[in-house]
């Protein structure tokens, strides 16, 4: 079987093309660093089978980061393989300069140029390009199914040598940076000869003037999540919620009153009530909300906002041992904490990546939605949205401070590079819409059919029977998780929920967040098919679950935003950085997320004894803001932008 390599630079299209390709799969973003492995797929062209492999991004063969790494040290292992270079059109100068590196170690390429803008910066001629480089260009659109004949033809020919006119002994004398000034002066002349330029300049836009500036960039950033968070959970969440419901409802019903004639109401009809059809339809009417906030995110990283936000991060991350890295890795946490601590891979080095990782889980995955929505939407109303929207604020919060405590202590790391390139504004296409809505619905409901159904079912019969194996009943205070949840929950008196039924639903919730709301709904006992009924069950003083003030609702809702996250994400936790970090991870979340909602729980109810509880936290949110729009004015240096032009009158930005 023959191996074929995709390779290019970060956000040049090659993991497009390799989904069109091989009809893979694979997430593609438009930004820096979205292929962080090598991405495998056989295929069979015209009875040939194929290996195709999708590699990290990487600008030259020098690597300066781990995915730089994985790509080059494979690539070494085999000269002889086909290597196919994506280039975007509208980027070449920078992109070349890979393609140089390449022809120059002996590699056989054939080189793809992406042309998917409709109005190019650069009107390139493919065939003065070959004649100059001495190889195969292609002209192509990564999004659509074609140049397989190409590339066919590609992979059954014999090796060809590129002649380029600079590559001779003397140049193999030069140092690191002549031969890097020779590359680019070869490249800005055939470039002159083989292209003209058509349009605005790659990445170029006037808008980030406005999105990017000094005073109005974060203020922007605060008010985009705000407007996300309201769109999913007072909009188009609520009312698809509702549908949902009802849809349920309709299907679920029948088969209960089948069940309930059948063998009648018994620890058998409650099982299937309550644990499985009931556990799984209250998680179910949240598939919404967690489908809608990831469609934003997606919108946001489609779009190229997402390289604004790391870019704009980037000061602020690099005073706390980070870069703008690690911007990407905290974002995917807001959808999912496992797939976040993955990515944390991306840092330069050991002691950033260590530090990354232990921070994802401080951010409010999509798993945590129900438990605000329910918890908090009873309590506080349409209010609500400001709760939500303070618990995400909170989350970086608390994750930046700790980044700031492990980088004066343990955890030390050294100066991080950060290259970055701002890929052009686009649209979101109504397919990629679609598709991002289809997969997110797709991997939420084979969670439910698979580990929260299970854990429902589990932490029903932990709910229901004692430890002798006889019938309780749900909330009676004698069934195996009330019990062992009762020996430590005095340990939350402090923090306003030292119910141990509370207890025994967070300890429920580590193997999955999802699963505390369906557990609410076990412990006191209610119909698990509406939001409403759990919600009103927790102003019940006769519930198991009862809620007395609106202080010990903050407090909960802010532990189970920062306690122990779910059992993959634990497990990933120790796959990506080893066994003592993960369990340092897990004492320091257990340890932050108690003291936070210690001093947290104890301000807010002395101002709610007094009834300025409404004023409180109104002004604290304001505080909130206005501190934190101060603190990243006064350490953001302003940056100036100079694109590659022909004349300048001022200071370039060197990092740039």
């Amino acid at each position: 079987m023959k191996t074929l390599f995709l390779v290019g630079n970060p956000n040049s299209g090659k993991t497009t093309f390799f989904n069109k390709f091989t009809c893979a799969n694979e997430h593609v973003g438009n930004w820096h660093g979205v292929t962080i492995e090598c991405k495998h797929k056989e295929i069979e062209l015209d009875g040939e089978s194929f290996d195709v492999v999708d590699t990290p991004g990487i600008y030259s063969l020098t690597p300066f980061s781990f995915e730089e790494e994985e790509t080059i040290k494979i690539l070494n292992n085999g000269k002889e393989n086909k290597i196919v270079n994506m280039c975007d059109r509208d980027n070449l100068r920078k992109n070349f300069y890979l393609s140089l590196c390449l022809l120059e170690e002996g590699f056989d390429v054939l080189i793809l140029i992406n042309c998917t803008k409709k109005k190019p910066y650069l009107d390139v001629d493919a065939k003065k390009l070959e004649r100059k480089l001495g190889v195969k260009v292609c002209m192509f659109d990564a999004s659509r199914q074609e140049n397989k004949d190409e590339i066919l033809s590609f992979c059954r020919r014999k090796k060809k040598q590129a002649k380029l006119e600079y590559f001779d002994k003397e140049f193999l004398s030069l140092s690191f940076e002549k031969q890097a000034q020779a590359r680019f002066e070869f490249i800005d002349e055939i470039l002159l000869e083989c292209s003209v330029q058509t349009g605005e300049i790659y990445g170029k836009n006037k808008i980030d003037k406005f999105l990017l500036n000094k005073f109005f960039a974060l203020p922007i950033f605060l008010i985009v999540m705000f407007f996300i968070f309201f769109l999913t959970f007072f909009v188009f969440g609520k009312v698809f919620s509702k549908l949902f419901e009802v849809v349920i409802d309709f299907f679920s019903n029948p088969a209960l009153s089948f069940l309930e004639k059948s063998v009648g109401k018994n620890w058998i009809y409650d099982l299937f009530d309550i644990a499985i059809f009931g556990g799984v339809k209250t998680i179910l009417s949240f598939l919404p909300q967690v489908v809608f906030l990831l469609l934003f995110l997606s919108i946001l990283e489609e779009s190229g906002y997402l390289s604004r936000v790391a870019f704009m991060f980037d000061d602020l991350l690099g005073k706390i041992g980070l870069s703008g890295k690690a911007v990407y890795s905290l974002l995917m946490g807001f959808g999912c904490s496992t797939s976040a601590i993955m990515t944390a891979k991306l840092a330069d080095d050991k002691n950033a990546k260590i530090k990354t990782a232990i921070l994802c889980p401080y951010m409010s995955c999509s798993a945590k939605i129900p438990i605000y929505v329910v918890v908090g939407g009873v309590f506080f109303g349409a209010a609500n949205i400001f709760i939500v929207f303070g618990l995400y604020f909170l989350g970086v919060i608390v994750s930046v401070l700790l980044s700031v405590v492990l980088e004066k202590t343990i955890l030390k790391s050294t100066e991080q590079t950060f290259i970055l390139e701002f890929p052009p504004y686009r649209k979101m296409s109504m397919k990629k819409i679609l598709k991002s809505l289809t997969e997110n619905a797709k991997q939420f409901l084979s969670k439910i059919a698979t580990i929260l159904l299970c854990m429902n079912v589990v932490v029903f019969i932990l709910t229901s029977f004692s430890f002798s194996f006889e019938y309780v009943g749900l909330g009676s205070g004698q069934s195996i998780l009330e019990k062992i949840a009762g020996v430590f929950s005095f340990v939350f008196v402090p923090l306003g929920f030292g119910n141990k039924s509370i207890c025994a639903v967070l300890l429920s919730g580590f193997v999955a967040k999802e699963v505390i709301v369906s557990s609410i709904a076990m412990f006191n006992g209610v119909e698990a098919n509406s939001n409403e009924i759990i919600s009103s069950s927790l102003t019940n003083e006769c519930s198991p679950i009862y809620f007395s003030s609106y202080a010990s609702v903050i407090s909960f809702l802010i532990y189970c935003l920062l306690y122990t996250p779910c059992l993959s994400s634990v497990l990933m936790l120790k796959k990506e950085i080893g066994t003592k970090w993960m369990l340092l991870a897990v004492v320091v979340q257990l340890a932050v997320s108690y003291f936070v909602c210690l001093v947290i729980y104890n301000i807010i109810f002395a101002f709610e004894i007094f009834g300025f509880l409404p004023t409180f936290l109104t002004v604290t949110c304001i505080l909130l803001f206005v501190l934190c729009v101060f603190f990243v004015v006064k350490r953001t240096k302003k940056r100036n932008f100079c694109m590659r032009c022909d004349s300048c009158d001022k200071k370039c930005d060197k990092d740039f």
